[in-house]
């Protein structure tokens, strides 16, 4: 596999229109669905070939129903949850569908002087949540109560910081992350009731902050 690093803005808009080059496809690695060669440890692979038909299956009934419960947390900010083998350190990552924007051409047509903000809105909102099933967060979150409200919290949590660690931007959303994170170093250092007030404060920032931008816009 040949990997190119593109770092120019004029590179979005070249990459995106070249889909092959001297009888090699181009992938984007941040789109959805790119398969990329798998190694997998010995032991992982003896423990595939000793599971049987019917386990195998389970399994898989198993995530699909976290995933459904997942999807059904986020609702209309994610296209769809899917289980990716791509990822090693992180437990999740954000990836925009094969005709959406990805988190640098979103950055590079906020910018743009003559906008149309109704293609934004709809280019935008085409975000697939990637997960990692194999990292023990993951595996934390799987056995928790999809109905109860930690469950919930923490699916968000780790969406807003995938989104960030992906590139995309979660201005409207950054007020209840970072309520998210204060309360749970609250909860480490023994401090009481400072997620809620917390959240507040930063979500009444956030709206005047949105105020100003229709302003200005």
């Amino acid at each position: 596999i040949e990997v190119l690093y593109l770092t120019e803005t004029i590179d979005e808009y070249v990459a995106g229109q070249l889909k092959e080059y001297k009888g090699m496809k181009l992938v984007n690695v941040t789109k959805a669905g790119v398969k990329v060669p798998k190694v997998k440890k010995e032991e992982d692979e003896e423990k595939d070939k000793e599971k049987t038909k019917e386990e195998k299956e389970k399994e898989e009934e198993i995530e699909k129903k976290f995933l459904d419960s997942v999807k059904k947390v986020l609702d209309t900010e994610v296209e769809k949850v899917v289980k990716v083998d791509n990822l090693c350190s992180s437990p999740a990552s954000v990836a925009s569908t094969e005709y959406g924007w990805s988190a640098n051409f979103e950055r590079i047509m906020k910018h743009q002087a003559l906008k149309d903000t109704t293609m934004h809105q709809f280019m935008m909102g085409k975000k697939v949540f990637c997960l990692n099933m194999e990292h023990p967060i993951m595996k934390k979150v799987e056995s928790m109560d999809s109905e109860s409200e930690e469950f919930k919290k923490n699916i968000k949590m780790i969406f807003y910081c995938a989104c960030l660690s992906s590139g995309f931007s979660i201005e409207d959303k950054l007020g209840i992350l970072v309520g998210d994170v204060y309360g749970m170093m609250g909860n480490v250092l023994g401090v009481e009731n400072l997620a809620d007030s917390t959240s507040e404060s930063i979500n009444e920032k956030s709206e005047e902050s949105k105020e100003n931008k229709q302003e200005i816009d």
